[in-house]
């Protein structure tokens, strides 16, 4: 049986979504809070497998929550929850200890899927939900492999940057290069790790150690 934890401020979605993954027969939703600080009070000395945040709520927004759900529960697997593809708001809940982001107009079969791929990976990224790039992952974890042939040194460079807060603009002065130079990396990157998008790059860097979050 998953247990799951989900906050979110708006009654109605929360309910559709407790509904969704009650329907599932071997998910069971354990907690829930319509903002951060309701759901830590209800997770209390409680063993949970995925919190799902959403990503804006008052009085304990989605970062806020997940970084205080890290320190209580380390090994709590965090799912954030977006109205919108904001890569800013999905970055934010990554620095803070989410591991995964689904869009809240996901067909239910993304949701399982979500679910399916943080108990699996502990990750999930909508581009990757096919699961192929994270078998991948996983042979070339076991195998020892750091990818030295793979990516060149300013690609491994690069991946330890886009976790971070700084703009692309920002990331090419720190590694003394111009914003195009920068550019033709994180393409290069995106065609190498079959990704998208910047919030791929910082999970796949996450993933296999090229950053590390506090």
């Amino acid at each position: 049986m998953i247990s799951i934890a989900i906050a979110d401020d708006h009654t109605l979605f929360r309910n559709g979504l407790k509904s969704l993954i009650g329907a599932v027969a071997d998910y069971k939703i354990v907690a829930e809070g319509a903002n951060g600080k309701e759901l830590i009070d209800a997770m209390a000395d409680m063993r949970v497998d995925i919190a799902i945040l959403d990503v804006s709520m008052p009085v304990m927004d989605g970062p806020a929550t997940a970084a205080a759900l890290k320190k209580q529960a380390p090994d709590l697997k965090i799912l954030a929850l977006s109205m919108m593809d904001d890569e800013n708001s999905v970055m934010r809940m990554i620095r803070a200890g989410a591991r995964g982001y689904l869009l809240k107009d996901a067909s239910t079969v993304e949701l399982q899927t979500a679910i399916s791929n943080m108990m699996k990976y502990g990750y999930h990224v909508n581009e990757l939900a096919d699961g192929r790039l994270f078998a991948r992952l996983s042979h070339d974890r076991d195998a020892g492999n750091t990818h030295a042939t793979f990516l060149n040194p300013r690609e491994q460079e690069l991946l330890r940057w886009v976790v971070t807060e700084k703009t692309y603009k920002e990331i090419a002065a720190e590694m003394n290069a111009s914003p195009r130079t920068i550019d033709g990396y994180r393409e290069s990157l995106f065609e190498k790790l079959q990704l998208k998008s910047r919030v791929g790059l910082a999970m796949y860097a996450i993933k296999n150690g090229y950053a590390k979050l506090a």
